[in-house]
């Protein structure tokens, strides 16, 4: 993995070693599967705006004035 470090005169070749370490050692945490997260959000907007166009069309009345 290489990153552009700014603020640093260029050389020919220079490399550099970097240790990371975690700032969490044993918390467990769940992967959030996005596209089913927007699969399911997106069939609820749509449920809803069928329901939103249904209620809002008004019966034709058989009797005219």
């Amino acid at each position: 993995m290489t990153t552009p470090v700014h603020g640093v005169t260029p050389a020919l070749y220079l490399t550099g070693t970097v240790h990371l370490v975690p700032l969490l050692t044993d918390a467990h945490s769940g992967a959030v599967p996005w596209t089913v997260a927007v699969i399911v959000a997106v069939f609820a907007e749509l449920v809803v705006a069928l329901l939103v166009r249904r209620r809002r069309r008004v019966p034709e009345s058989s009797s005219s004035a």
